[in-house]
C-alpha cells in the first residue's frame, strides 16, 4: 500500500477504486434508480460548485 501511495495521490487511488467497485458491483434493481439521481445530484454540485468558485470554508 505504501509503494501505491508513494506513486500515486490518495484521491487517484479512491478514484480507481471507486470505478473498479462500480465494474464489479453495479446497481441493479430498484437501487439503480436512486443511485442515477444520487450521480447527477453529485455532477450538478460538482460543476456548480466549481462554476461558482467557492472557498472550501464558505462550502463547509
Amino acid at each position: 500500500m505504501r509503494v501505491l501511495l508513494a506513486f500515486f495521490e490518495p484521491f487517484i487511488l479512491m478514484l480507481l477504486g471507486t470505478v473498479l467497485v462500480a465494474t464489479l458491483l453495479p446497481a441493479q434493481g430498484q437501487w439503480r434508480g436512486v443511485f442515477d439521481l444520487l450521480a447527477d445530484i453529485a455532477i450538478v454540485l460538482l460543476f456548480f460548485l466549481h462554476g461558482a468558485k467557492l472557498s472550501r470554508q464558505a462550502i463547509v
